[in-house]
C-alpha cells in the first residue's frame, strides 16, 4: 500500500506538471479547446511533425497509438455529424411547419360554401414577389403627371431580373441589401428563402439558414451570437452540433436580417458601426447592432452570406455596409395580380369576371395593388360587396378603398360571425353605415403622429392602454418562456 501510495503520488506530480505546462502553452496562442487541436498541438499528432519536434531520449507516440488516436477523433466527428443532421431535421420541420399558413394570410370572411375549409386560404409558397437591381428603374421628375407614376405599378414582368430567390443570393453576392415599401413582401421574401431551404428546392449549398427579425430585440439588452441566432423564427433550441458547424464552417451559413425600419435602436447601427469597445469574439455579449455590424463586416463569423432587409425610409442606416448586391422588390406584376384575383374568388361564380374587370380598369386601384398587403385588402373588401352588396357600386378611389377596408375591419373585429363556421350574411347597416367611433378613431390618430414624429411602427402595451382590442392594432407574438430569462415579457403592437 505504501508503494502503490509513492507510486500514485509520483503520477500526480508528473499530471500536476503537465498541466501546468498546458496552460502555459495556451496563455502562448497554443489553442486546445478542440479534442482534434489538442491531438495535434499537445500529442504531435503528425508522426512527421513529431520526429522533428522530439526531444531525444524521449521516446514517440507509436503507429498503433496514433491509430487509436485517429479511431477516436473520426468517431467523435461521426457522432457530431449525425448529431447535427438530426438537429437540422428537426431545425428543417419546424420551420416548413411554422410557416406554411402565417395567420397575416388568413381570409377574416368566411365562403359562403364553409365545408371547403380552407382550401380558399393562401399559403406561403403561393405568394411570389418581382425584383430587380439597383433602387429605382424609372426616374420621375417632380412635378410629373400622377398617373404617369401610376402606371408603372404593378410592373411588367419584364422588368424584373430575378425570377427566383437563388438568383439574388449566391456565391459571388454573399452580402445583399433588400428595399421594399411597407406590405410589399420583404418578409414573406425572406420566409420563402428559408422554407426553400429547408424543403431542400433550393440554397442546398448552406448547411444552415436562419431567419432573424430585428423587432424582435427591441426590448433586448447584450447578447453572444449564439444567444441571438437562439431567438431566430422557428428555432426552439440552437443544438451544440449546429452551433458548432456555424462557427467552424461559417462559408455555408445564410443569416437573414428581416426589418432595420422595425428596430428600436436602427440609429446605432449606423453610430456604431466602428466601436472599439467590443472584440471579435462569438462569446461576448454586445447591443444585437454591434453583432450585426460584426457580421456584415466579417469580423464574426467570416465567409457568412447575409441579407438584410428594409425600407426605403431606413436604407441610410446600412450606408455604411459594403453591400455586394442591392435590389428592390418591386411587388406583384400584373400577372401576380390576376393569380391573386384568380385564388380569392373561387367558387364564386361571376366573381373573378368583376373583381378583374373591375381592379385592371381603375388606374388608381391597379396601381395599390403591386402592394400584396393592399392587393390582399382590395380582394377581401371587392369580394365582400360582390358576395353580400350586388347592388352596391365598386369603389372607384383609394380613399373609398381605405374606409371600406378599415370598416371591414371592425366589423369583423367585432362580430361573432367570423369565427363562426356558417357566418350570416353582414348587413349593409354592420358594414357600411356611419358608425360611432370618433374617440376611438381620435386616440389611434393621436399614437399614428406619434409614431410618425419620433420614425417608429411599434408600441408597448402601456402606450395603447384601452385600445389593444380596437380591430386595427395588430398585437406582436410574444417570446417563448424559455428565452426571457430573468427578463419580463412586454407587448408590443
Amino acid at each position: 500500500m505504501e508503494v502503490l501510495a509513492a507510486t500514485n503520488g509520483i503520477f500526480a506530480i508528473f499530471a500536476f506538471l503537465e498541466i501546468i505546462w498546458i496552460l502555459s502553452r495556451g496563455r502562448h496562442g497554443k489553442q486546445f479547446m478542440e479534442n482534434w487541436r489538442f491531438y495535434a498541438d499537445h500529442l504531435k499528432w503528425n508522426l512527421d511533425d513529431q520526429r522533428q519536434a522530439q526531444p531525444e531520449g524521449i521516446p514517440l507516440v507509436e503507429p498503433q497509438h496514433r491509430a487509436m488516436i485517429s479511431t477516436a477523433i473520426t468517431m467523435e466527428d461521426a457522432q457530431l455529424q449525425r448529431d447535427f443532421q438530426s438537429a437540422i431535421h428537426a431545425l428543417k420541420e419546424n420551420c416548413l411547419q411554422g410557416t406554411e399558413q402565417p395567420s397575416d394570410l388568413k381570409q377574416p370572411f368566411q365562403r359562403p360554401n364553409p365545408d371547403e375549409g380552407d382550401s380558399h386560404q393562401l399559403t406561403m409558397d403561393k405568394i411570389h414577389v418581382a425584383f430587380h437591381e439597383g433602387r429605382a428603374p424609372h426616374q420621375f421628375v417632380k412635378d410629373v403627371d400622377r398617373l404617369k407614376q401610376l402606371e408603372e405599378y404593378p410592373p411588367d414582368e419584364k422588368d424584373c431580373q430575378f425570377a427566383e430567390p437563388e438568383h439574388i443570393i449566391d456565391m459571388e453576392h454573399k452580402n445583399v441589401l433588400v428595399i421594399g415599401h411597407p406590405g410589399v413582401g420583404k418578409t414573406s421574401w425572406s420566409t420563402e428563402i428559408l422554407r426553400l431551404w429547408a424543403s431542400g428546392k433550393a440554397f442546398k449549398v448552406f448547411n444552415v439558414v436562419l431567419l432573424v427579425k430585428f423587432w424582435r430585440f427591441n426590448n433586448h439588452g447584450k447578447l453572444s451570437l449564439r444567444e441571438l441566432l437562439a431567438r431566430a423564427e422557428t428555432v426552439q433550441r440552437l443544438d451544440d452540433s449546429v452551433w458548432h458547424v456555424i462557427k467552424t464552417e461559417s462559408t455555408k451559413v445564410l443569416l437573414i436580417f428581416d426589418g432595420v425600419d422595425k428596430y428600436s435602436r436602427k440609429e446605432d447601427i449606423k453610430a456604431q458601426k466602428d466601436d472599439p469597445t467590443y472584440k471579435n469574439d462569438v462569446e461576448e455579449k454586445m447591443p444585437v447592432s454591434v453583432l450585426y455590424n460584426k457580421l456584415v463586416a466579417g469580423k464574426l463569423l467570416r465567409g457568412t452570406s447575409i441579407t438584410t432587409t428594409t425600407r426605403p425610409t431606413a436604407v441610410k442606416y446600412v450606408a455604411h455596409v459594403s453591400f455586394q448586391r442591392i435590389v428592390k422588390t418591386r411587388g406583384f406584376t400584373s400577372e401576380n395580380v390576376e393569380d391573386c384575383v384568380t385564388k380569392f374568388t373561387q367558387g364564386v361564380p361571376g366573381a373573378k369576371e368583376k373583381m378583374w374587370g373591375h381592379i385592371k380598369s381603375n388606374i388608381y386601384i391597379f396601381s395599390l395593388c403591386y402592394i400584396p398587403r393592399n392587393c390582399f385588402l382590395i380582394c377581401h373588401s371587392l369580394l365582400q360587396m360582390i358576395l353580400y352588396e350586388s347592388s352596391q357600386v365598386l369603389p372607384t378611389t383609394i380613399t373609398d378603398i381605405y374606409k371600406m377596408a378599415i370598416k371591414m375591419f371592425f366589423s369583423c373585429h367585432n362580430r361573432e360571425g367570423c369565427s363562426q363556421k356558417e357566418p350570416e350574411k353582414p348587413k349593409s347597416t354592420l358594414m357600411y353605415e356611419a358608425f360611432e367611433l370618433q374617440e376611438m378613431l381620435n386616440s389611434l390618430e393621436k399614437i399614428a403622429f406619434k409614431g410618425i414624429e419620433e420614425g417608429r411602427l411599434f408600441f408597448e402595451s402601456s402606450e395603447v392602454c384601452g385600445l389593444e382590442d380596437c380591430g386595427l392594432l395588430h398585437k406582436l407574438p410574444d417570446e417563448q418562456p424559455s428565452l426571457l430569462s430573468d427578463r419580463e415579457s412586454k407587448s408590443q403592437f
